[in-house]
């Protein structure tokens, strides 16, 4: 619960995994004034397969903002 307590939530309000979402067993964001936390707890190998198929999504339906973070 690091990233959900850590802004003080709680088990409750847990939506869906990530992973449910990606495989379409669950919805993600149903409009745009719903928020997505997403706690990284696996291996670092596994968080950049699952961030790359995010990122590659958004690039396709033209989602999503540019941050430069070396601005």
């Amino acid at each position: 619960m690091g990233a959900i307590g850590g802004v003080g939530l709680s088990e409750k309000d847990i939506h869906a995994e990530i992973g449910d979402v990606i495989v379409n067993e669950e919805l993600g964001r149903t409009h745009e004034n719903q928020i997505t936390i997403y706690g990284s707890v696996g291996l670092a190998f596994q968080d950049l397969i699952g961030a790359w198929n995010v990122y590659q999504k958004a690039i396709k339906l033209n989602k999503g903002r540019y941050i430069n973070f070396l601005d």
